[in-house]
């Protein structure tokens, strides 16, 4: 009955925390209760230390929506020591086995250096994602503490989750999973016809069904016409929308509303774009050569340089400001880029940082101040 409910309560639909009240209720019956504060269990192919994890050290936590499953810290010689705080599914029961493999004496902890490296290594894949919005257990990391984000911020959520977080008995929860691998074991030994096919989840162990928001489709992008060439900002905007929203594929819209917008002479203006690229001729032919130089330039030129390594850091701290150095050059190229083609746009040249002079009735070479509708 404790195998077949760890695997209801793994079910994405389940109403787990009900079943996981069973499940509390079940462990008494197995086992007596062994409350020792560090209790080692083991396998042939893993090894889990059950302990008192520290929730305000740098953690990797198993979690479910917003509760906190369970939590490893990382013991001195690169194991996990584990802290478990709800009844576990069986979904939760194989990514803590799985965390606690034996290291191989060449290859590690699947080809790393220790069962603590891994385990970061499983906190970042994307399947954690997918976890999480289909209702299951996912693997989260917490650098700075449960409840910390990547700045040291308070999450206000995860601060009450640590403060609510009690430890369950060391040893239901080593009986519990026991008994999963037991009966999993049993299970691989029977002939396929006999093994139990896994059902659709009754009533009585689902949830309630919450009501679904359903995010509205995402709105398409602006038309390119909808920006104001006589402006700096429109121009900004008009090359962005460009090469983020529509790339080749707006090559000739962008020509027909730069051109429509354009004051006389149009052909010389265009020509005089084209030359600061380094293309040539004249109207909406150096008009398309200028339009396309920039769509070339800006996405397969434009170069952005792979994350700095981890390990080339002393601290994860160090490491993040790289990133966050890294990331601001490249801003800084791309906003030189977007600034030099907005210039030239604008008839003036790439080295002056102000606008065209403003006439009367029109802004520089612009023929109309108002976007198309």
């Amino acid at each position: 009955m404790l195998f077949a409910l760890q695997h209801r309560a793994a079910d994405g639909r389940a109403d787990w925390k009900k079943l996981g009240t069973v499940i509390e209720r079940l462990a008494p019956l197995v086992c007596r209760d062994v409350s020792l504060s560090e209790l080692d269990i083991d396998d042939a192919d893993w090894w889990i230390g059950l302990g008192r994890v520290d929730l305000h050290g740098s953690i990797i936590t198993i979690q479910r929506g917003d509760t906190l499953i369970a939590a490893f810290d990382r013991r001195d010689d690169g194991r996990l020591r584990t802290t478990v705080y709800h009844p576990l599914c069986a979904r939760a029961i194989r990514s803590v086995i799985g965390l606690g493999s034996k290291p191989h004496p060449e290859h590690g902890v699947n080809m790393r250096p220790d069962n603590w490296d891994y385990a970061g290594d499983c906190a970042a894949l994307n399947g954690n994602v997918y976890a999480a919005k289909d209702g299951c257990t996912y693997l989260s990391s917490w650098h700075k503490g449960l409840g910390a984000d990547w700045e040291g911020r308070d999450d206000p959520v995860w601060i009450l989750e640590r403060k609510n977080a009690w430890p369950r008995s060391t040893g239901f929860v080593a009986t519990e999973i026991k008994v999963f691998r037991r009966m999993t074991a049993l299970m691989e030994t029977l002939p396929p016809c006999e093994v139990p096919q896994a059902d659709e989840l009754p009533e009585e162990y689902a949830r309630p069904q919450a009501r679904v928001h359903v995010a509205d489709a995402e709105p398409p992008p602006a038309p390119l016409t909808s920006y104001d060439l006589s402006t700096q900002d429109g121009r900004l905007g008009f090359f962005v929308a460009l090469y983020d929203d529509y790339q080749e594929d707006g090559l000739l819209p962008a020509v027909n509303h730069v051109w429509d917008n354009l004051a006389k002479p149009k052909g010389v203006r265009c020509a005089l774009m084209a030359q600061k690229v380094g293309k040539s001729g004249t109207g909406r032919r150096a008009l398309i050569r200028f339009i396309k130089r920039f769509l070339q330039e800006i996405l397969y030129e434009f170069h952005i340089p792979d994350l700095p390594l981890q390990a080339d850091y002393a601290s994860f701290d160090d490491w993040n400001r790289a990133c966050r150095a890294m990331f601001a050059e490249v801003d800084e190229r791309l906003f030189e880029l977007l600034s030099r083609y907005e210039a030239i746009l604008d008839g003036r040249d790439p080295e002056e940082t102000q606008a065209a002079p403003a006439g009367i009735v029109i802004k520089g070479p612009w023929g109309r101040g108002k976007p198309n509708a």
